[in-house]
């Protein structure tokens, strides 16, 4: 799961890389990965500064993400567990 949330150059070319909010389900968007990878380049002062706080938040989505799943294996493991 971690890993599809950081797959950037696949979710820029499917969900339309729009920089505007979604209205529906269907209506283009931009993923915080495809953010960063998109604006980086010509990044400078804050703007560079708010990419990488972007990248931090990401960083912190998947890091509880795992913890997460990592939990719920280890409760699965022990529920199993009939010695």
């Amino acid at each position: 799961m971690g890993r599809a949330i950081g797959e950037t150059m696949a979710m820029i070319m499917v969900i339309g890389n729009s920089i505007m909010v979604p209205t529906s389900l269907i209506s283009s968007a931009r993923t915080l990965t495809g953010n960063i990878a998109v604006e980086i380049a010509y990044a400078t002062g804050i703007h560079e500064s708010a990419l990488f706080a972007t990248g931090v938040v990401l960083l912190l989505l998947i890091v509880i993400l795992n913890s997460t799943a990592l939990l719920i294996v280890k409760k699965g493991a022990a529920s199993c567990d009939v010695s």
